[in-house]
């Protein structure tokens, strides 16, 4: 099962798609207190826009069996620092788009 963090419509409509494509279960949280509610249910990865959820949140939920991948503008130099020591990866938008496949693939 797959936690997805994001608020974009855009980011979520990719995400639906791609995981619909590969056969992959996901489930949307719709704020801080259900990312956390939800990651009890131990999810094997976690998608979070890191605009939109709090690093508070993520330090919350990460476990050693869920993956932790956080996504965000590249110019964010400030939050990509404090992401980088909770999420197991942190990358652009761009990136995040183009590696979706890959990334769900392995799940």
């Amino acid at each position: 099962m797959i936690a997805v963090a994001v608020k974009d419509v855009f980011f979520a409509a990719k995400i639906t798609e791609t995981a619909g494509k590969l056969d992959k279960k996901i489930v949307f949280v719709a704020d801080d207190k259900d990312l956390v509610k939800f990651a009890k249910k131990k999810p094997e990865l976690i998608i979070a826009d890191l605009n939109a959820f709090s690093i508070g949140a993520l330090k919350k939920v990460k476990k050693k069996d869920t993956i932790v991948i956080g996504f965000l503008s590249h110019v964010q130099t400030d939050l990509r620092k404090e992401a980088e020591k909770v999420c197991d990866v942190v990358v652009t938008q761009s990136e995040f788009t183009k590696k979706l496949p890959d990334i769900l693939s392995k799940i």
